[in-house]
This record gives C-alpha cells, sequence and structure tokens, in this order.
C-alpha cells in the first residue's frame, strides 16, 4: 500500500517553494542549470516528510541520466550511505558540521 504523504512533506517545508512537477514532490532548487541544492535524500521513516532517497535518483536520472555527480555535504554518521544506494551517478563526501 502506496501512503501519499506530499502534505505532510509540505508542512515541513513550510513557506519553501517545492519542485512539484512530473509527479514529483521535491524540496529542491536549481542554483543553476548544472547545480541542484537538496536536503538529505532520506530512507525509511524520514522518508515520509524529506526528500526520498529514490526519488532524487529517478528525478536525477530523468534530468540529467547518469552525468550527476552528488556531493554530499553532512557531517553526521547517520547522514552517509553507501555508493551503492546511488550506483548510478558518481559521489564525493566533503563532510562538515551542521549548523
Amino acid at each position: 500500500m502506496l501512503i501519499n504523504t506530499n502534505w505532510l512533506r509540505e508542512k515541513v517545508s513550510t513557506n519553501k517553494i517545492r519542485m512539484n512537477k512530473d509527479g514529483f514532490n521535491l524540496d529542491l532548487t536549481y542554483s543553476t542549470n548544472r547545480v541542484i541544492a537538496c536536503g538529505f535524500p532520506a530512507v525509511g521513516i524520514e522518508g515520509l516528510y524529506r526528500n526520498k532517497r529514490d526519488d532524487i535518483c529517478r528525478w536525477l536520472h530523468e534530468r540529467h541520466g547518469s552525468m550527476c555527480k552528488i556531493y554530499n555535504l553532512c557531517g553526521e554518521g547517520s547522514y552517509h550511505y553507501p555508493h551503492n544506494d546511488v550506483k548510478n551517478f558518481s559521489l564525493m563526501k566533503f563532510p562538515f558540521a551542521d549548523h
């Protein structure tokens, strides 16, 4: 059973503009046509109110093919994931503390 939690994601985003297009509802922004920023793509329970990792990967693949590099800037250990989780893309880690 698929549960639509877009209402919860929009509530968490408060007044931020979300990418609502072609069946996607993502908290991301294009800084330029080649640079996209978004919060850490979540899995599990966090995926109910944050961008789902699968959705972000699908967005990148459909819009940009495999010519993407993901930069993980999160310093917290719980926000690291194996490259196999995003195997279609290059992954670089540059961790630094939040806030």
